[in-house]
């Protein structure tokens, strides 16, 4: 395991690194355990400050709302799921959501 900041919250965090999906697993005391991909982890770096604590925020509300069997994954979207024009309407840069953990 290894220690850094949070990419939801900034407390200090541990996590290891997955090769599938390619991430990171973190476990957080604020934000409990979460799985985040790299090009989302960069672009909530990338944020302007206000919207990254607000958007941050948001995210680390969802991440303790799950239950025991639930992952809190942080992700890019597929083509499929990618929508706006990046204009008049946001571009989905990343989706968050619940999975059911197998055992």
């Amino acid at each position: 395991m290894t220690n850094q900041a949070c990419p939801l919250c900034d407390t200090v965090a541990t996590f290891k690194k997955t090769n599938d999906p390619y991430g990171k697993l973190f476990t957080c005391q604020t934000c409990r355990e979460f799985f985040i991909d790299p090009s989302s982890e960069a672009h909530l770096a990338e944020l302007p400050e206000v919207a990254k604590t607000e958007f941050r925020l948001s995210l680390s509300k969802s991440s303790k709302s799950g239950e025991a069997n639930q992952l809190f994954i942080i992700r890019e979207p597929r083509n499929d799921e990618l929508g706006g024009d990046g204009h008049g309407i946001a571009r989905t840069q990343l989706i968050a959501e619940w999975i059911t953990r197998s055992e």
